[in-house]
């Protein structure tokens, strides 16, 4: 079965806040639908859905990244298949989908972060020709609207 391939609008929202739960990340469908908005007015960003059977069934979202240290480069950040319609090509069609963008902008490479603990998400880029090339600790930091907490002070 060949999914609808779509760019996504806030009316989306709330099957996108469902999608995005499934992936592991609680989203209500307000905040959705701001971040749907948000992304569709940025020209290096795109946020694509799936639809089946008349309902929106996978969302992908890939963004154009400029560096200094690297050529253009496509990031997939995000891509979730609605647990039961797993294994029936959605996700690929999708993936299809994002990397034709990416090449209508020129970026010479894609890349696709996946958790170490998703060894399902790992083989199903792998089947689609992505090759690991590195492993890597993330490091995030929680900004507040009272300012940056400036950490631990460095030792002299």
């Amino acid at each position: 079965m060949q999914p609808t391939i779509r760019v996504a609008t806030p009316s989306d929202a709330a099957a996108i806040a469902r999608l995005t739960a499934e992936l592991g990340y609680p989203l209500d469908e307000g905040a959705a639908a701001q971040r749907i908005a948000e992304l569709g007015a940025m020209e290096r960003e795109q946020l694509l859905v799936a639809e089946a059977d008349g309902a929106v069934v996978a969302w992908i979202h890939g963004a154009m990244r400029v560096s200094v240290t690297a050529p253009p480069t496509v990031e997939i950040v995000g891509l979730v298949v609605e647990q039961e319609r797993r294994g029936e090509g959605i996700g690929s069609h999708l993936v299809r989908a994002i990397e034709a963008w990416a090449m209508e902008r020129g970026a010479e490479r894609l890349r696709v972060r996946s958790q170490v603990k998703r060894v399902e998400s790992h083989a199903f880029y792998l089947r689609r020709g992505y090759e690991e090339t590195k492993r890597q600790a993330c490091f995030e930091k929680r900004l507040s609207k009272e300012g940056v907490d400036e950490g631990e002070p460095e030792q002299s």
